[in-house]
């Protein structure tokens, strides 16, 4: 195994130790809209708009079609597109399938100063405490409905693999829907082991005179975030909240753009490191090497 080989299963190993449980997504650079017809102009539409979904997907920015050097792109996605095909949906209507370059993508969002994050990803476990009805839940894995659909939805369009918790009895043992919504969070997060999860997002979501509220906490490690957020529509407020912790993990855990946007100028970054060296054991068998290997391709900051 030559040198170059070493240092970089050493660096998986050690970003491995970091993340106790991350996932490859799928489809990064992919995306699918809706149709009328295949007509030359509704095609062009769509693909703005499958181009505008991969740059959120990639940046973690669901807002970033609004930045003027994006917006303009997104005026003629040709250049980036790599293939698209029609593909028939449910109720007879059709969706267009689009694929775009992922160098391609990569080099636009660093020219605009945006984040690139890669296809491995933490995984997210999500408790949410509902109030409905004058009752309060915890929304778990096996429900279903237009709450869970919203949060599935948001997670799959941002690419953020989100689980919910079985509550099972292991989970009640720890977990009581009193406890998710006075904030106190100790047997969540001691809940939480078990899924080996990296990040946990706790939502509470009540109803209001005039809609909904919610209030998030996103915790990774040591770090905690919280926000509030009011609306009229309940499922609007859960993704907005995914998307909100998507553009925060993207800055934890993507990797910044070190060029300036067009107009810009770099400040400076700091030291940078040429290398690291670790000792990796476990890599005993074929397909422990080619593991590593996948894991490798998906880490935006080795190439």
């Amino acid at each position: 195994m030559n040198r170059l080989l070493s240092l970089l299963l050493a660096l998986v190993a050690l970003l491995a130790s970091a993340a106790p449980h991350a996932e490859r997504v799928d489809g990064l650079y992919e995306a699918e809209v809706w149709v009328s017809d295949q007509g030359a102009q509704n095609r062009t539409t769509a693909l703005t708009l499958a181009l505008g979904e991969v740059l959120a997907k990639v940046s973690g920015d669901a807002g970033i079609a609004n930045q003027p050097l994006f917006a303009e792109a997104l005026k003629t996605p040709e250049p980036l597109l790599e293939q698209y095909r029609y593909k028939p949906a449910d109720g007879g209507r059709q969706v267009l399938w689009a694929q775009f370059d992922a160098g391609e993508v990569n080099a636009l969002l660093r020219r605009g100063g945006a984040t690139v994050w890669g296809e491995v990803r933490p995984t997210v476990l999500v408790w949410l405490a509902l109030e409905q009805g004058g009752q309060r839940k915890l929304l778990s894995a096996n429900d279903s409905g237009p709450l869970q659909g919203a949060l599935v939805n948001s997670g799959y369009r941002r690419a953020l693999p989100l689980r919910l918790p079985l509550l099972d009895l292991t989970d009640m043992a720890k977990v009581n829907v009193a406890d998710v919504w006075g904030g106190f969070h100790d047997g969540l997060m001691d809940a939480s082991r078990r899924y080996q999860a990296q990040v946990v997002l706790v939502g509470k979501l009540a109803t209001t005179a005039s809609g909904y509220q919610v209030a998030w906490t996103l915790r990774q490690g040591d770090q905690v975030v919280r926000w509030e957020r009011s609306d009229a529509a309940a499922d609007k407020l859960l993704q907005e909240g995914v998307e909100t912790t998507a553009l925060r993990l993207a800055g934890w855990f993507g990797q910044a753009s070190a060029e300036a946007p067009e107009g810009g100028q770099v400040l400076d970054q700091g030291p940078r490191n040429d290398g690291i060296t670790v000792n990796v054991i476990g890599v005993d068998s074929l397909y422990s090497y080619q593991r590593v290997l996948r894991y490798l391709g998906g880490l935006p900051g080795v190439g």
